[in-house]
């Protein structure tokens, strides 16, 4: 998308393009209401494809990945996802806990919306998707890191 739009502007300008030419183009074709509908699904297929329970843990890491820098590693998404789970009538402990955990990390991973880095923390696959989840939907979580 980014390239589109770039070669469009290019074409209508007819000079080499600049940092700023770049920069405007990506907070404005690709932030912007343009490309929302063409990165709406990403948000969408959770709730078409996840499992009901993992639904609201899955935007959670996500919404939560999205405001941190660099990620964060696993064992502050466990913790994310038991203050999920505890909030649940019927919450999982034990070792089916771990197991859902992991199960969704897989998911995520899979569908590549993360990737576990080298340290063994955890991001986005994509900075463009981070960036746009963290417009549109970083700070439904209260706008802070809850570990």
């Amino acid at each position: 998308m980014l390239t589109q739009e770039l070669h469009r502007l290019w074409k209508r300008k007819k000079a080499p393009l600049s940092e700023v030419d770049v920069d405007e183009v990506f907070n404005k074709s690709l932030l912007g209401e343009m490309a929302r509908d063409k990165l709406q699904h990403y948000h969408a297929r959770i709730d078409l494809h996840y499992p009901q329970e993992e639904r609201e843990a899955a935007c959670h890491f996500l919404s939560t990945l999205s405001l941190s820098d660099n990620g964060l590693p696993q064992d502050a998404l466990f913790h994310l996802y038991r203050q999920i789970e505890g909030c649940k009538t019927e919450s999982r402990t034990g070792p089916a806990l771990s197991q859902a955990f992991q199960r969704l990390l897989l998911y995520l991973q899979s569908d590549f919306y993360i990737e576990s880095r080298d340290d063994g923390s955890f991001d986005f696959t994509s900075r463009l998707l981070k960036t746009w989840w963290k417009k549109y939907y970083g700070y439904e979580c209260g706008g802070k890191l809850r570990w």
